[in-house]
């Protein structure tokens, strides 16, 4: 069990999973305060997501290529920041050093059952995804030394 790595998890939401993934994607690296302004950025419509799998048919924004604001994920995924971020803080780890190591998204089961309409329709299907962002202390590397001979 490694001490220096805390988890967020959010299950059950109600966003969609390929914005996730790229979200995701687009914040991994990164300081967890300065994920949390990005995010915020991109719900004001300052700042884009760009798209790098799933890009078809998507505009491009400038500087960025294909782009897009999905702010209800973004929303969703400060709030499994700022999760995560707390339990890192009641692990005892330093809060300017945590760093984004990883963020998974993974389909749930679908929340209603499908009602069959009229004509051969289907109604009621929402599906789900649950995201899990793993956050590691970041450690400046010391410069070695060189040993002379």
């Amino acid at each position: 069990m490694d001490y220096h790595i805390a988890e967020g998890v959010g299950t059950n939401l109600s966003i969609s999973n390929k914005h996730a993934r790229e979200i995701l994607a687009y914040i991994k690296g990164l300081n967890v305060d300065k994920a949390i302004q990005r995010l915020e950025r991109v719900i004001e419509h300052k700042d884009s997501v760009p798209f790098k799998r799933f890009n078809t048919k998507i505009g491009h924004r400038p500087g960025k290529g294909p782009g897009r604001y999905p702010e209800k994920a973004c929303n969703e995924i400060i709030i499994v920041l700022r999760n995560a971020k707390n339990n890192a803080i009641n692990k005892g780890l330093q809060e300017e050093k945590l760093v984004i190591k990883e963020g998974i998204t993974m389909m749930d089961i679908s929340k209603r059952r499908r009602q069959r309409s009229r004509k051969g329709g289907y109604v009621g299907s929402m599906k789900l995804t649950s995201v899990k962002v793993k956050l590691i202390e970041h450690e400046e590397e010391k410069p070695k030394k060189k040993v002379s001979k």
